[in-house]
């Protein structure tokens, strides 16, 4: 049974997920973990290479690589013998500048004319290729073969090769992406022997590659597909090992948030304040790093951070730590110490926080409190002070327009509004032009007398209706349940003119009352009141019937009552009225 299973797992092709240390037939290692300056064999071959230009030691796939500079940076090993058969093995990460702007070719590694592991620019992408020439003594003509696989910046792949005198492998990240058969294979060129071995360039001076480069291995056998997997170890996904602890700071000192993680390198790091991620600023440094520094701490950094940690093989977040800014208090009279520095105010003087801004009636603590600034008597420029705004009005100082419906506090105070309810639409006056129509008109025409929203009259002769439509009267229609004209309101004339027409139990007109649109000024029409039984009271909220339903209630449509006076007389409706031609 156990025969059974292990051929299975071959023909399978699963491989461990442990790098195994596959040593048969190696040529040549290079963990790039040692010394700079000289790149050692670590195959017991002794096959050590010499840096060339500027190479940088970096935080690679394992433990540290090399870093090319795509500049003159190079790894020259000198004659190095061909192979028959090979196996070329690397991990490398290429640098961004290469990605967005491809260059023709890049060599990882290159052996003359026997074989080339490189990249290359493929339509604007760049991808693996992998190449191959023949050994001493034979000329063997691949096409080279590219991998379908993508470069992206900042990511490690494994790449591999492998050839002999049949078949051309592409390998990317463990699997094969691509392979040829050659064209032909003949006995020619006896000085294909032992070229120059160069890593990160052809010959130290062509093909430059600007990135990181760790774990180089080269067999003189054909490693099989499961050996190849073996090498191309997944990366193992980053671990928190110590979180990001909570403190609390005082106001202007310094702050620090670490983070302790581990898995494949490089780890990356991306630190966040209440869900948005911190980017660097004169007081803030290192937010791609593993620890975030914070200079002068001020309330604003006052949140709740976390930080994301992401290598090749995934990301995880931290636990949230979260960072307090305090203010201290010295003489304990509510107002910060920085405040009251801010604002001219003594931090060792209990006394000064009852007192008030010149010209305002408003304390300082007050002004603290709401959040305000002492130095300005109307912080929303609307006309009312801070004190009018909060005491007299109870509006919002902080906002021009505290109910938001477009017309600001002070106006609708001054023409009788309500500055905190969505009053907009309504019709104060019934002359059907609405409350913000009236507003908008009269801070468009400033030269002309505004209109007031509690008059339709607002100017004499004219109704505000015909003022806003250029010239048009409104006409609005009564009628009963019967489909029978009871009255017409023309709105024209200084105060406006109605029609009011009263039947017998037949439907015989009796008698027609001529009537002002509203003569006591209450804001209810007189012909409404009239077809009402309503005395003509001056108050809007009189009760002529003792039935407790006076006020009169609009919808928001010009001209439609919801709700009505309970009277005896036949149900009837308001038309709307067309515009006259």
């Amino acid at each position: 049974m156990s025969a059974i299973l292990l051929i299975l797992f071959v023909a399978i092709g699963f491989a461990p997920l442990v790098r195994a240390d596959i040593t048969n037939g190696l040529a040549g290692y290079w963990s790039f973990d040692g010394s700079l300056g000289l790149a050692a064999d670590q195959s017991g071959n002794g096959l050590n290479g010499m840096f060339l230009g500027s190479l940088q030691s970096t935080a690679a796939w394992s433990g540290t690589g090399l870093s090319f500079n795509g500049t003159n940076s190079s790894i020259n090993f000198g004659s190095f013998g061909s192979h028959r058969d090979v196996t070329v093995s690397a991990y490398v990460l290429v640098d961004s500048q290469l990605i967005t702007s491809p260059t023709d070719s890049a060599a990882i590694v290159h052996h003359g004319r026997n074989y080339v592991l490189r990249l290359r620019n493929v339509g604007c992408l760049l991808k693996f290729e992998a190449a191959y020439g023949g050994w001493a003594g034979v000329r063997v003509d691949f096409p080279p073969v590219q991998s379908i696989t993508t470069l992206s910046s900042n990511q490690f792949y494994h790449v591999a090769m492998t050839c002999n005198s049949g078949t051309l492998k592409l390998y990317v990240n463990g699997t094969v992406e691509n392979q040829t058969v050659p064209t032909f294979s003949q006995c020619c060129d006896a000085g294909i022997g032992s070229p120059l071995l160069t890593f990160g360039s052809q010959n130290n001076t062509n093909e430059l590659f600007r990135g990181i480069i760790d774990e180089v291995r080269i067999y003189d056998r054909v490693l099989s597909d499961i050996e190849i997997a073996q090498l191309a170890v997944p990366a193992t996904p980053p671990r928190i090992t110590q979180r990001p602890v909570s403190q609390t700071v005082g106001l202007g000192t310094n702050a620090t948030l670490q983070v302790a993680a581990e898995g494949t390198v490089p780890l990356t790091y991306q630190w966040f304040r209440d869900n948005v991620p911190v980017t660097n600023s004169a007081t803030i440094a290192s937010v791609t790093a593993s620890s975030l520094t914070i200079s002068n701490a001020q309330a604003q950094d006052t949140g709740a951070y976390f930080v994301i940690v992401t290598n090749a093989g995934g990301s995880v977040t931290s636990l949230v730590a979260v960072l307090t800014v305090y203010d201290s208090d010295t003489d304990d009279d509510g107002l910060p110490n920085s405040w009251e520095t801010a604002f001219g105010r003594n931090p060792n003087n209990p006394l000064d926080a009852a007192e008030n801004p010149p010209g305002d009636q408003l304390t300082y603590l007050q002004k603290y409190l709401l959040g305000l600034n002492p130095a300005t008597l109307d912080a929303d420029n609307d006309g009312l002070t801070d004190y009018a705004d909060f005491f007299i009005y109870g509006t919002n100082p902080l906002a021009a327009d505290t109910d938001g419906d477009g017309i600001p506090d002070a106006w609708e105070i001054a023409n009788g509004l309500n500055p905190r309810a969505n009053d907009a639409h309504d019709d104060l006056d019934l002359d059907r032009v609405s409350n913000i129509q009236e507003y908008q008109y009269s801070i468009a025409h400033t030269n002309e007398p505004a209109l007031d929203p509690r008059n339709p009259f607002s100017r004499s002769g004219v109704s505000d209706y015909e003022v806003f439509t250029g010239g048009h009267r409104a006409t609005q229609f009564y009628y009963d349940r019967t489909d029978r004209l009871i009255g017409a309101d023309y709105n024209r004339g200084s105060n406006g003119f109605a029609i009011a027409y009263v039947y017998d139990g037949n439907g015989n007109m009796l008698r027609q009352k001529n009537l002002a649109r509203d003569a006591n000024h209450n804001g209810l029409p007189d012909i409404w009141e009239f077809l009402h039984g309503l005395t003509n009271n001056a108050s809007t909220f009189a009760d002529s019937d003792g039935d407790l339903t006076g006020r009169i209630i609009r919808n928001g449509r010009r001209g439609q009552i919801r709700a009505m006076p309970q009277v005896s007389r036949d149900c009837w409706a308001i038309r709307e009225p067309t515009l006259p031609h």
